[in-house]
């Protein structure tokens, strides 16, 4: 049962406060997508040039006209126009204000900036000067524990998970995935959103030497994925589970306001795709490719434990990834084949707008509905953004 609730704690002793978002009677069938094509139109990055120059890219955001990068390694963003030119640095390394450990997640709070690093969120205005930083710190109210600051919403509000050790993720004992909502002062409001755990790891106990333990990320998994817009405006969820029989099937695209209201609730139907015995051999290949120093003792029964991990899902999930664009967007990459993916962007509704394929070895990271950014690396992998726009049919 998926599970979305306005205020928690108020909902556990009356039911009636709380949405069961199963009990909603299917959308009606959605209309058939327009085939879009790409058209290079932007281009960022210069190999040469210290300003233009990328390094490994990050978290990206788009808006007012400005395209802020996050650079990882150099612990700052990178600001262009979005036509391309160079504007100026935002932050640096370092511990004081509006200095960074790492650049995590970047977004708007109307024409403001936020950046993540770590569990530290800093502000900047909208000229990026300095204005204020919160530190996410474990809840009493939550049991205590690690806190995972995962976004930020425009209302100030902050989104956590709590952190799981890899014992925890795998334990049957987890029976949900909770996302909770915290002030803007960093103190717990209330959660979001609850639904079913699917874990994407396991423990492998086949072939393992005494006295150790291996937890595998297993390449291959149906747990639902979240996220949200730059804009922090909601709230995207998609229920992606795996079909377990052959035959038209359906997953679930689940959008909410920053109130925590439903925007919409749609299910969408898909042809599900069987997981060849091929493609396990192979995974199992290159999962298997590493001991972990050691901890490896016997490699057959090894490879045996990871397949049997590997093989209890029969079809591949019907999404791949998901993306929250400007304007409401929600777009999904789709697998169309055993390694073929095409992206199809939604309205804020909920409405099939179009779908497109990206570029070969591209990464999308922003999107809205005229066009998207994508990553690319030349033959020497320094990457690039790089501006598709889309061509509609005549």
């Amino acid at each position: 049962m998926n599970i979305y609730r306005r205020e928690f704690c108020r909902w556990v002793p009356r039911l009636t406060l709380g949405v069961v978002l199963t009990a909603l009677t299917p959308a009606p069938a959605a209309p058939q997508a327009e085939r879009w094509t790409l058209g290079r139109s932007v281009v960022i990055g210069d190999a040469m040039d210290e300003e233009r120059g990328l390094t490994r890219v990050g978290s990206v955001a788009v808006a007012g006209g400005r395209v802020y990068v996050g650079q990882p390694e150099e612990s700052r963003v990178r600001v262009f126009t979005t036509a391309g030119d160079f504007v100026e640095f935002v932050g640096r390394r370092g511990e004081g204000p509006g200095e960074f450990r790492g650049v995590g997640r970047i977004g708007m709070r109307g024409d403001a900036v936020w950046v993540a690093s770590r569990n530290r969120v800093t502000y900047f205005d909208s000229l990026h000067n300095y204005v204020s930083s919160v530190t996410v710190r474990s809840q009493s109210a939550l049991g205590g524990g690690p806190l995972h600051l995962r976004a930020g919403l425009a209302d100030g509000s902050l989104l956590v998970t709590k952190e799981r050790s890899a014992q925890e993720a795998t334990s049957g004992e987890i029976r949900h995935e909770r996302v909770f909502r915290l002030d803007s002062e960093g103190l717990f409001r209330d959660t979001m959103a609850v639904w079913d755990f699917v874990p994407s790891s396991v423990e492998i106990r086949g072939g393992i030497r005494s006295g150790w333990r291996s937890f595998v990320i297993l390449p291959i998994y149906d747990r639902s994925e979240w996220t949200t817009p730059p804009d922090g405006t909601g709230f995207v969820l998609v229920h992606r589970r795996s079909a377990t029989r052959a035959g038209p099937d359906t997953y679930r695209v689940v959008r909410l306001d920053v109130a925590a209201d439903t925007v919409f609730a749609r299910d969408y139907d898909y042809d599900p795709i069987s997981i060849p015995e091929s493609f396990v051999e192979r995974e199992v290949d290159n999962m298997s490719g590493d001991d972990g120093g050691g901890v490896v003792g016997d490699e057959d029964d090894y490879r045996r434990a990871l397949a049997e991990a590997f093989g209890h899902l029969e079809f591949f999930p019907p999404v791949e990834r998901i993306h929250a664009g400007a304007e409401g967007t929600t777009w999904l990459e789709l697998r169309v084949g055993e390694e073929e993916f095409e992206w199809e962007v939604l309205d804020g509704a909920g409405e099939p707008l179009g779908r497109f394929r990206a570029p070969e070895e591209a990464r999308l990271v922003a999107g809205d509905p005229e066009g998207a950014w994508f990553v690319e690396h030349d033959e020497l992998d320094i990457p690039y953004l790089v501006r598709y726009d889309f061509v509609r049919p005549d």
